[in-house]
């Protein structure tokens, strides 16, 4: 192992304090493994970051606009090297200062105001944005593509899969299509809706994309998406998601249950297995915390115990009534309580982390 590496494992908070700089947990990785070498070409690079050789393309791309890499295109094969670190930070530290600028001005001067929805009247716009939004994902995915354009997002689907993302995709087009394509490696459960021609993106409940698929092609169109970074915009994309396409759409691919414990990201995900385990008889329970949805104060507790019934719009059969509703109901040893995600409000407790686990098991550790 060499000094630059060995140091580097020694010293593992390093690439934790890159993200504290807003690079994400992989974008760090590769970061310092450009670090480790004079120069790297991307195919060794994905190979000793363990990430997709296309997303590392990506990456080098977004590390060189940040200016810490410089990435040699006109070479073949194409080559990354790191800038030495006194530039590169230099340049950090000029954005941080103007980011304090204005975060400074924008704390004084205070706004109610939406984030206006974007405009995409552009194939490679909107191919790049779906991916960032998709890369940036952590907990939940809603998407629905042509099949004919899934090979465009596979890659950056399957690294979001291996990343703990749950993801609910909705295809249209030739359903012979869809079976010849590898779909688990790609999404955590998939439909197949006949009647369509959009495209929508919501994740994390935060970014959204909805518009006209034939963007996606070649050739010219006078159709075009609207990107969305509004949280109450995306919420009803995400549920016209929920209870226009999914629910009516034909199931594909059926996820197995998760091995129990599990802690969840996604309450979708946990709503998922808990009902896929209850189906097959297995008696299990819940360690949620969050905060009771009718005190003022919101204050955070934990609450535990067996689950009784889930009430959901995920699997066949759907009993949630309309789309968007996706709850548990515990059972405390005190008393029955009907638990939703964060944001809540029909149900009594708003979940913020949920763990699931067998009732003949302890309840775990926080």
């Amino acid at each position: 192992m060499s000094e630059k590496v060995g140091k580097r494992y020694e010293n593992g908070s390093m690439e934790a304090e890159l993200q504290k700089l807003g690079l994400s947990k992989k974008e760090a990785n590769v970061y310092m493994t450009i670090i480790e070498h004079d120069q790297i070409k991307p195919t060794t690079l994905a190979a000793e970051s363990d990430v997709s050789t296309s997303y590392v393309y990506e990456i080098c791309e977004k590390l060189a606009e940040r200016g810490l890499v410089t990435v040699h295109s006109n070479r073949t094969p194409m080559l990354v090297c790191a800038r030495p670190p006194t530039e590169a930070f230099n340049d950090i530290r000029s954005e941080l200062s103007n980011l304090e600028g204005k975060i400074e001005t924008y704390y004084e001067t205070p706004t109610n105001q939406d984030t206006p929805p974007e405009l995409i009247r552009s194939r490679q716009t909107l191919k790049k944005r779906m991916r960032s939004i998709i890369n940036e994902s952590s907990k939940a995915i809603l998407l629905m593509i042509p099949v004919t354009h899934l090979s465009d997002f596979a890659d950056a689907l399957r690294q979001a899969v291996e990343d703990g993302v749950f993801v609910l995709l909705t295809l249209h087009g030739e359903i012979s299509e869809v079976t010849s394509t590898n779909l688990q490696s790609v999404a955590s459960a998939v439909r197949f809706f006949y009647d369509t021609s959009g495209v929508l993106l919501v994740a994390d409940g935060k970014q959204g994309i909805v518009g006209a698929a034939n963007l996606l092609d070649w050739g010219q169109t006078d159709r075009n998406c609207i990107s969305l970074t509004n949280r109450v915009n995306t919420a009803l994309v995400g549920g016209a998601f929920m209870s226009v396409i999914w629910q009516p759409a034909h199931e594909v691919l059926v996820p197995t249950a998760d091995q129990l414990p599990n802690r969840y990201n996604s309450w979708l995900a946990a709503v998922l297995n808990a009902t896929i385990h209850l189906r097959r008889g297995d008696s299990i329970a819940a360690q949620v915390s969050g905060y009771y949805t009718g005190s003022s104060k919101r204050e955070t507790e934990t609450i535990s115990g067996e689950i009784i019934e889930t009430t959901q719009n995920i699997l066949y059969p759907q009993d949630g009534g309309f789309g968007t509703k996706n709850s548990l109901l515990i059972d405390t040893g005190e008393t029955t309580v009907s638990v939703g995600s964060e944001g809540a409000y029909i149900e009594d407790f708003a979940s913020t982390a949920i763990t699931l686990y067998p009732c003949n098991e302890s309840t775990p550790s926080r």
